[in-house]
């Protein structure tokens, strides 16, 4: 085009948002206020996590028609079932992150089959009946309202808040090397 300068500058976002949580889906020992109370073991999640930890999704509200993301890292620790996981730019996401960023949702819960348990009879204070579950089949996290595992938690939401602001101070950079492209194609013009 004759006439008509450009101007080109290149224009790069450093670190694109993570969008990811992290924290514990499930708490060895805690008393699971369940149908049936229940008290998931030390080792229950290690041949799920093996045999099973490609189709482990993460959902809204346990709805496993609102998919929500994945699992990054699953990982059986001294204290349970840890998770960080990435939530997908869905609309269900984008609204799930909103409320994980203001605490409002900050229990995590899981959806799974018992694989081997045992019954045990409750104290005169507790459950008549406490089933301790040894090994499951995982099926998903869900970030709740309310956990039946008041001891899941997420314990670190992870965006990067000033993604932001980056990108305004760079289309600001770039505005003003426009602006100054500009100035300078005008005195060139003025000098001839």
């Amino acid at each position: 085009m004759t006439g008509h300068e450009t101007f080109s500058a290149k224009f790069q976002i450093q670190d694109a948002a993570r969008d990811e949580f992290e924290g514990h889906a499930s708490v060895f020992g805690s008393m699971v206020n369940a149908f049936i109370p229940t008290v998931i073991e030390r080792g229950a999640f290690r041949q799920t996590l093996r045999e099973n930890r490609n189709r482990i999704k993460i959902l809204w509200q346990h709805n496993d028609a609102q998919p929500i993301g994945k699992p990054l890292e699953l990982e059986e620790t001294a204290d349970g079932l840890r998770i960080r996981g990435k939530i997908s730019q869905r609309t269900t996401g984008r609204d799930a992150l909103i409320l994980l960023r203001d605490k409002v949702v900050d229990e995590l819960s899981i959806g799974f089959d018992p694989v081997k348990w045992t019954m045990e009879r409750g104290g005169p204070d507790g459950p008549e009946i406490i089933r301790h579950i040894s090994e499951l089949r995982l099926w998903e996290v869900s970030l709740v309202t309310f956990a039946a595992d008041p001891n899941a938690k997420v314990q670190a939401v992870h965006r990067h808040a000033d993604l932001i602001a980056r990108v305004q101070c760079q289309l600001a950079d770039l505005e003003r090397a426009y602006r100054v492209a500009e100035i300078d194609a005008a005195l060139r013009e003025l000098r001839r």
